[in-house]
């Protein structure tokens, strides 16, 4: 990466878009889980039957879409905060890198085990498949989630940490974080 555009400031709009982006991302998250009823690791098959059985599949359906959309949007955010750090430094660049890789694994993780896994057991609740089953597929949900956690926590921690050479400066700032 050249000097020329590690000294180029970041253009307000982007920031403005990349800020709408993580917004739209934490809404969309909210929105979507307050049409859907996942039941927990805790809440054992008696859980998951009271908060699969009976539930609206269209509603749970669409608040899924809608998550998802929210994490798609977490996906441009994530990209654009790892253009925007670590433009300085060899140190920051790898950094970013590895935030963008965790932030992408993040959601891949998500995208490939806790949607899918959350909509079969709630489809197989509403179609008459055993609760201990269900319960164990909703489990798959749940495991895919915490494991999530952890490049996602990655993720966070390469983008807050100021010793990895990390330059973040919006327009019209003059330090550096």
């Amino acid at each position: 990466m050249s000097h020329q555009l590690a000294d180029r400031e970041i253009p307000r709009h982007l920031w403005r878009a990349a800020g709408g982006f993580a917004l739209a991302h934490v809404v969309l998250l909210f929105i979507g889980l307050s049409q859907q009823s996942p039941a927990s690791l805790s809440d054992g098959s008696q859980g998951v039957e009271d908060a699969y059985g009976d539930a609206n599949l269209t509603a749970m359906f669409i608040g899924g879409t809608i998550e998802a959309l929210g994490f798609l949007c977490l996906l441009v955010a994530t990209v654009f905060v790892a253009r925007a750090i670590g433009r300085r430094h060899e140190g920051g660049r790898w950094a970013a890198q590895t935030g963008l890789m965790a932030g992408v694994g993040y959601v891949a993780a998500t995208f490939a085990t806790g949607f899918p896994a959350g909509a079969a057991a709630a489809y197989g609740a509403r179609h008459g498949l055993e609760f201990e089953t269900v319960f164990a597929i909703n489990n798959i949900r749940n495991f895919a989630y915490f494991l999530s956690l952890m490049p996602h926590a990655r993720h966070k921690c390469s983008h807050s940490s100021p010793r990895a050479g990390a330059t973040l400066r919006s327009p019209g700032s003059s330090e550096s974080a």
